[in-house]
């Protein structure tokens, strides 16, 4: 009994170690190989390795997320910080320091004044360097566009722009809600920024933005106002402070 126990135990040890050694990745699998910037690393940080300005540094976009391209990014900027040593805000790749979470959810309030000063604040921030995607954009609405991307059909049948903006455009028992999107007054005209009021109406990031219709409109009964809640000041006040 106790010799068939040993014997099972010897197969069950044979086999582990045939798993192991099966799944065990090749040397050129694990070889490690050098990181590249290209071969010529962008103008930007010849730029900042000539200024004697030694503030913060923060590469956009972040890495982290759901996004997993975020860590090679990270991980780009900071052999990158090799060639200007500036601090960076971002650009860890391993261990993160306990305030990355706390930075990481400010610099995506960006281009918010607000955060912008906290930045300053909190870390010192000087320079900004922004990427582009690679590859063609695809244009999406990235902010709260009732009426842009969204509809709510309510109990009744009511077809709204959103939950929250209580405006009917029509009603699915008389009409194809897909005419009422697309052709309703209403819709359009939330889907026309150059019809926006206010700060939304000269706010340079309408388009990717446009606000809170809904909010507009339970403040000031306009759905074509300014977003109440929305602290940043277009243009020319961003780059006042700046200035400074």
């Amino acid at each position: 009994m106790g010799r068939g126990i040993r014997h099972g135990a010897l197969a069950r040890g044979a086999l582990l170690l045939a798993l192991m050694a099966t799944r065990m990745p090749s040397a050129a699998d694990t070889a490690v190989r050098p990181a590249s910037l290209g071969a010529r690393p962008s103008g930007v940080y010849e730029a900042l390795a000539r200024s004697a300005d030694d503030g913060a540094l923060l590469e956009l976009p972040m890495g982290g997320g759901l996004d997993p391209r975020g860590s090679y990014r990270e991980s780009a900027y900071m052999l990158a910080s090799t060639l200007h040593w500036k601090p960076l805000v971002n650009g860890y790749s391993g261990y993160l320091p306990p305030t990355y979470e706390l930075l990481s959810a400010i610099a995506r309030r960006l281009p918010e004044a607000g955060a912008l000063q906290e930045m300053v604040d909190m870390a010192g921030l000087r320079w900004v360097v922004v990427h582009q995607p690679r590859g063609p954009m695809i244009r999406r609405g990235l902010g709260i566009r009732d009426g842009n991307g969204v509809m709510f059909i309510s109990h009744t049948g009511d077809v709204q722009p959103s939950g929250f903006l209580p405006l009917t455009a029509g009603n699915v028992r008389s009409e194809n809600p897909l005419q009422i999107y697309r052709t309703s007054p209403l819709f359009q005209s939330l889907r026309r920024t150059d019809q926006f009021e206010g700060r939304c109406g000269v706010c340079e990031f309408q388009e990717i933005c446009g606000g809170s219709r809904a909010r507009a409109y339970a403040a000031t009964g306009n759905a074509l106002g300014s977003d109440p809640l929305c602290a940043y000041q277009p243009g020319h006040a961003l780059d006042a402070r700046l200035s400074h």
